[in-house]
């Protein structure tokens, strides 16, 4: 460890960040709540710190991640560099330095930098040549680009093997990028060299299956995340396995997720903050809708089904998230619209379909969102039994859809429920 990061300055800087990095609590010395700051307060006080003690790595971090959060790219990556630069400046030991970039590397994945992550990575390796985790890290990371650059991701996946041979992890990681560059006999090969060196390596087997099925079918991965499977789920519910069909659902729902995902990365056209946001909205939506029906089909592709209950489900995620900001329900509803589109382009739902759906969400959320206020206390009125409830939103409803108000009457009638 460096002779800095035993210093008091050092120790007093690290008690700070902290807390105040500690979310929400209750005090210690009584019942008054420690509440936690919001995001802008963290980031001002992080630069204060900072100010006082500029080789204090973490904290650059913790502001790229705020910066890159809230939309500010250029900020988060100058913060990120500085962090780099600071952590490898202070922290020479190759194990202690991996494991402190692991986590890092987490929060930005999370964030989908994985440009980011690259050009980190290609310093790690220059730093640290030994170190087969960082060349293949650098590897995977490689392979989430818009433009992916195979030979690259090989000859860093191929270094890592070299520097701990017989390690089945390395291998099965080039297993999977032979895959995913439609290498099927190559991915093959090194899946089961993987599981011969390790019987129980769990990724290396399911991996192993799907490149069997991908070259089968002539797949690549897109295809193969947005394939359907739709008669297993029947027949599983026909067989009376419904827990296994759930289960097959939840594992399309993930892949589907993905695929959308990886359509935006490829195509660059949406900030990567704002498709983080876009991907948790969708993954929302989608636990809210029930997994199949009764026939099995597959709920949230069935369009007479998502158009019948998509009000329901709005206000299933109002309740959930207890959205307030109309802005924010108006970015949920986009979110669904852009993810049903995606889904409408690749002939998973019809396109008439999709387009019904697209209008009617859109005027809902339109209609509500203003009314947020309305919504909210009527349902949070402890005054009324349920019945009373239910009866109240239903008018509610039907004053904020009824065609026949201008907005001026539309305004003054749904006044009445908050008055």
């Amino acid at each position: 460890m460096n002779e800095m990061m035993s210093t008091n300055i050092w120790r007093e800087t690290e008690n700070a960040f902290y807390h105040i990095n500690a979310p929400a609590a209750f005090s210690i010395v009584g019942d008054a709540p420690v509440v936690a700051l919001s995001m802008e307060q963290v980031n001002e006080t992080l630069a204060e710190l900072l100010e006082t003690l500029p080789e204090f790595y973490p904290a650059w971090f913790k502001r790229a991640e705020i910066a890159l959060r809230g939309g500010n790219p250029k900020d988060g990556e100058t913060f990120l560099d500085e962090g780099f630069r600071r952590l490898s400046e202070l922290v020479t030991d190759e194990e202690e330095f991996y494991n402190i970039w692991t986590g890092v590397q987490e929060s930005l994945e999370k964030l989908l930098r994985y440009d980011l992550l690259v050009k980190c990575l290609e310093k790690a390796v220059v730093l640290f040549p030994e170190d087969p985790g960082f060349f293949d890290e650098l590897a995977f990371c490689m392979l989430q680009l818009p433009n992916v650059d195979g030979e690259k991701a090989l000859k860093y996946q191929q270094t890592a093997m070299d520097l701990d041979e017989g390690n089945d992890y390395y291998i099965s990681n080039m297993g999977w990028i032979q895959l995913m560059l439609g290498n099927f006999d190559k991915a093959e090969e090194f899946f089961q060299e993987a599981v011969d060196y390790n019987p129980d390596n769990e990724t290396a087997l399911e991996n192993l299956e799907v490149t069997i099925k991908m070259r089968e079918e002539r797949l690549n991965y897109q295809t193969y995340l947005l394939r359907t499977d739709e008669e297993k789920v029947k027949e599983l519910v026909e067989d009376g396995e419904n827990d296994e069909a759930i289960e097959m659902v939840q594992i399309l729902k993930s892949d589907r997720q993905e695929a959308f995902k990886r359509h935006h990365l490829a195509q660059g056209k949406i900030a990567p903050h704002d498709l983080v946001g876009m991907i948790q909205n969708v993954q929302l939506w989608l636990e809210s809708i029930d997994d199949v029906g009764d026939d099995g089909v597959v709920l949230w592709e069935d369009m007479d089904y998502v158009r019948k209950n998509y009000k329901t489900v709005l206000m299933d995620m109002l309740e959930r998230l207890d959205m307030f900001d109309e802005q924010i329900f108006t970015f949920f509803g986009n979110s669904v619209v852009s993810f049903y589109s995606f889904l409408a382009d690749e002939k998973l739902v019809p396109a008439a379909q999709f387009e019904a759906l697209k209008g009617e969400l859109i005027l809902f959320v339109q209609q509500l969102g203003p009314h947020l206020e309305h919504y909210f206390h009527i349902l949070n009125d402890v005054t009324l039994e349920e019945k009373e409830r239910i009866d109240r939103l239903n008018a509610f409803f039907a004053v904020l859809e009824d065609a026949s108000l201008d907005t001026a009457e539309r305004e003054k009638k749904l006044d009445v429920f908050i008055a």
